[in-house]
């Protein structure tokens, strides 16, 4: 499985996953650490085509929590 913050780098880094997509670095910076959160990939289903495209598998083990 791949972590968040790969998956950011193999679609550019958090630069370019922000201008491609519309967030603010910041923000996309903070999923490298924190994940990428449920709500932003069911609002953005050109991102989440992208993410899963890239590797992304959800972590649903309540571990993750």
């Amino acid at each position: 499985m791949c972590k968040d913050k790969d998956i950011i780098n193999l679609l550019g880094g958090p630069s370019k996953v922000a201008k491609d997509f519309g967030f603010s670095v910041q923000r996309v910076c903070n999923w490298g650490v924190r994940g990428i959160p449920a709500d932003v990939i069911l609002d953005s289903p050109e991102f989440a085509a992208k993410i899963y495209e890239a590797g992304y598998e959800r972590n649903t083990s309540k571990e993750a929590a």
